[in-house]
């Protein structure tokens, strides 16, 4: 069953190795390099099946994201 997936990620080579693995399984993967983008993202679309943090994003840490 395809999932929806919303990888939180600054660095783009992990965001994009997360993306390829996923996607390869069969699940609709959005990155993310930013926070703020991943709330704008949640609040305007389907929220995610599974949402991956990472420790650092470009304005808030992983920890900061998900309190």
């Amino acid at each position: 069953m395809t999932k929806n997936v919303l990888v939180l990620e600054k660095d783009n080579q992990l965001g994009t190795l997360s993306r390829n693995i996923l996607e390869a399984r069969g699940h609709e993967v959005v990155c993310e390099t930013s926070g703020s983008g991943a709330l704008l993202r949640m609040a305007n679309g389907p929220v995610p099946d599974l949402i991956i943090i990472g420790e650092q994003m470009s304005d808030i840490d992983g920890l900061g994201c998900i309190v």
